[in-house]
């Protein structure tokens, strides 16, 4: 464990009151309250309006140490209306003498304190205060209300922008690179190519960025009469975006030249590019940038090179980083090139080529054709990753915008390209180690139509970080075929990276609403092979690391078995009761037979409609299509769920729908006089009281909603029951006389 960072971190806590009064800072709106000063460029679906206390937060952010374990507590707000705590550093994205000229542009990195997976991208500019929380499922943002600075803020969740319906294309100059081929249908005896480094992460590097802009992406960021502090801020904010990225991804930093301003243009009149170079962004805006860039600034004072332009589209050499000549021939444009569609979706996946990364999206036609390639399109219709083309390939998208990460694929583009420039940018010491990853070489046969799931071996740790892992499906072939089902590539989409080692296939949401297949996530109905690689990502003051499993685990899937299939319990009608025995039935499908052989399953209960399957009801019991098993004690759920799953296998299904096991009396008004016994009052707060008319003594038992004992006893002519310990909800008591053995239930509720 790292204790110089829980020294820090425990010091840091213990003051967090004396850091800030979280209301004096961040108080919530109604926006209709709010008058907008300035134009508004975001609009998000749904946001929370925010009012900042802008004097505190600039002085906090402007005093903080560069240190990481220097930092200081700071909470920000969240979509839902919660708070997180995050410490928070300077980090320098402007060299010194940049910086020095613009002192109101401040750079800073935050790690969540709860969770060190989560990190901020904050930066407070002459526009005010932007951040971009990265937490691994659900990236949100926090951004000025309008383009007017006036201490409003929207807070917002990347997936509630819209994705812009203006069009844009990619174009990546890879010829002066010789490509790996791969034919358009592999055999399904050949194996997927390899991954040429398998851990990266244990450096820091930093690259000189001379990034420009045309006068009228000035207008567009800053209006009709812009400033230069004030493009150069807007700038900023996406850079400070983009590298809170590359830090994640491949531990990289890209930092403003000195001089880096002599490249900002304010007026479209004046500045070296034609009006046709910034509105169609091709080939001579790459060339006009390259020359541009050398003149102003001079090859080999700096290592990549990018110019901002308000024309929808982007263009860039593939590893042009580094490679004098080339390392400024990028461009990226959009007619509002503000905001996470601009900063992500266009500006890393332009840069992305620049480090050596290929589009991998498979799809081939409407919006996609012809920047899709054959050797690298590993996600299926038009992507979700950074390098895929989300939300342009009308009929094959997959989501409106990419997600804020790379595919595996790219990954190894990229850190194989870095390798081969060693000595170009800066290099430190990143202060992780590299998680360590079994090979996890495996082979299964598996039905058709049939859910499976896969769990990562656990990943070894010498920091003892907080570990993500990314299983994705690695298949090339039937190149253009989009979201089609194909016999050799790609039907499985990328997911984020999560804590948790395992992923199912389709999603468990689908399973549980019964659906099979849907767009990129298509069960395979042919017998083909699947590929899939693990990557498990780890992170350390913002920066991380990556490692990869060795080869691929693969699954042989034969259409001669399946779909295997839970038959019961599948109601929700059904009724289970603790330590009663029930038949588990399942349609066996052929999967005793070759090539599947599987002669036994395993069937487990989850009391949390799936998410979690603590219970075995029974091990490697013949696979014959039913068992009959035993209820545990104590098993009480409203919305429980039985897995039948291949024995040694992936394969497996799962209850239809969530059914009852409680342990509710189902005897009621045995005794002749229901009328002997009151309770009351009826809702109870803090106590409930209960009075026997005949004097009599009775055995108690009282039952929570879904059938969990939670108090016994034994009541006689008046006791009091203490119910200021419970859940608020309907409770159920059942009176038995123990003389006579009758019953009676009696329906109270609890406030």
């Amino acid at each position: 464990m790292r204790n110089y960072f829980l020294s820090a971190l425990l010091v840091l806590i213990s003051t967090l009151s004396a850091v800030a009064n979280t209301g004096d800072v961040w108080q919530e709106l109604n926006s209709k309250n709010i008058p907008a000063k300035g134009e508004r460029k975001l609009f998000p679906d749904a946001y929370k309006l925010f009012a900042l206390n802008d004097s505190y937060i600039k002085n906090l952010l402007f005093s903080l140490s560069e240190v990481p374990e220097h930092g200081t507590l700071l909470a920000l707000p969240t979509p839902e209306g919660k708070l997180l705590h995050f410490r928070v550093w300077q980090t320098p994205y402007m060299e010194r003498e940049l910086a020095a000229k613009y002192p109101e542009i401040k750079n800073c990195t935050g790690v969540s304190v709860d969770n060190p997976n989560v990190t901020a991208s904050i930066n407070y500019t002459y526009k005010g205060f932007n951040a971009m929380i990265y937490d691994g499922t659900n990236t949100y943002l926090i951004d000025p209300y309008t383009m007017q600075k006036d201490d409003y803020y929207i807070c917002y969740f990347k997936k509630d922008v819209a994705s812009s319906a203006r069009p844009f294309s990619c174009t990546v100059n890879d010829d002066r690179e010789k490509e790996l081929q791969v034919p358009n249908k592999m055999s399904l005896s050949n194996e997927p190519p390899q991954i040429s480094f398998k851990t990266h992460g244990t450096l820091k590097k930093t690259y000189r960025l001379a990034l420009t802009c045309t006068g009228e992406y000035a207008l567009a960021v800053d209006g009709p009469t812009p400033s230069k502090a004030n493009v150069i801020s807007a700038m900023n904010t996406t850079m400070a975006r983009v590298n809170g990225i590359l830090q994640r991804e491949l531990g990289v930093t890209l930092q403003l030249i000195s001089n880096n301003d002599t490249l900002v243009y304010i007026d479209p009149a004046t500045d070296p590019f034609t009006a046709t170079q910034n509105s169609n962004i091709n080939t001579n805006t790459q060339t006009a940038n390259q020359t541009n860039t050398d003149n102003i600034i001079g090859n080999g004072n700096y290592d990549i090179g990018h110019v901002f332009c308000s024309g929808d589209g982007g263009i860039a050499d593939k590893a042009g980083l580094c490679d004098p000549g080339f390392e400024a021939r990028a461009a990226t444009g959009k007619a509002n090139p503000t905001g996470d569609a601009f900063d992500v979706d266009y500006v890393v996946h332009e840069i992305g080529h620049q480090f050596g990364a290929e589009h991998t999206f498979n799809y081939n036609g409407t919006g996609c054709n012809p920047f899709a390639r054959s050797f690298s399109a590993y996600e299926p219709g038009s992507g979700t990753t950074i390098m895929g083309y989300a939300g342009l390939c009308p009929g094959h998208d997959i989501q409106f915008n990419s997600d804020d990460y790379f595919h595996a694929y790219s990954l190894d583009e990229m850190t194989t390209y870095m390798s081969t420039i060693p000595l170009c940018g800066s290099s430190a010491p990143s202060g992780n180690v590299v998680p360590v990853v079994a090979d996890i070489q495996a082979v299964y046969e598996i039905p058709h139509l049939t859910p499976f799931e896969l769990e990562a071996p656990q990943a070894v740790d010498t920091d003892h970080d907080v570990l993500n892992y990314c299983w994705e499906q690695y298949d090339l072939g039937d190149f253009g075929k989009g979201l089609d089902q194909t016999l050799y590539g790609p039907i499985f989409r990328s997911f984020k990276p999560v804590a948790s080692r395992w992923r199912v296939f389709p999603t468990l949401d689908s399973l549980r609403a019964g659906i099979y297949s849907y767009r990129a996530e298509k069960l395979p109905q042919v017998t083909r092979q699947l590929n899939f690689r693990l990557t498990v990502r780890d992170m350390f003051n913002g920066t991380g690391t990556h490692n990869w499993s060795d080869n691929t685990v693969k699954l042989n899937v034969t259409d001669q078995s399946g779909p295997f299939r839970v038959l019961g319990p599948n109601q929700s009608s059904n009724y289970w009761r603790n330590g009663s025995s029930y038949t588990v039935s399942w349609d066996v499908a052929n999967t005793t037979n070759a090539p599947v052989s599987c002669s036994n399953v395993d069937i487990y209960l989850s009391l949390d409609d799936g998410q979690t399957w603590p219970i075995v009801l029974a091990t490697a019991t013949p696979n014959d299509g039913n068992e009959v098993i035993t209820v545990p004690a104590g098993s009480y759920t409203g919305s429980a769920r039985v897995k039948v799953k291949g024995s040694g296998n992936v394969f497996f299904d799962i209850s239809d729908q969530g059914f009852v096991i409680n342990d509710w009396p189902d005897t009621v008004h045995d005794i002749e006089n229901d009328g002997i016994i009151e309770v009351y009052p009826i809702p109870a707060k803090n106590n409930l009281f209960i009075s026997i008319i005949d004097g009599g003594i009775y055995d108690v038992k009282m039952f929570s909603s879904i059938g969990q004992l939670v108090w016994q006893g034994y009541v006689d002519s008046n006791t009091s029951v203490n119910t200021s310990n419970l859940g608020s909800g309907i409770y159920q008591l059942l009176f038995i006389n123990p003389v006579t053995g009758n019953k009676l239930v009696k329906r109270i509720v609890v406030e």
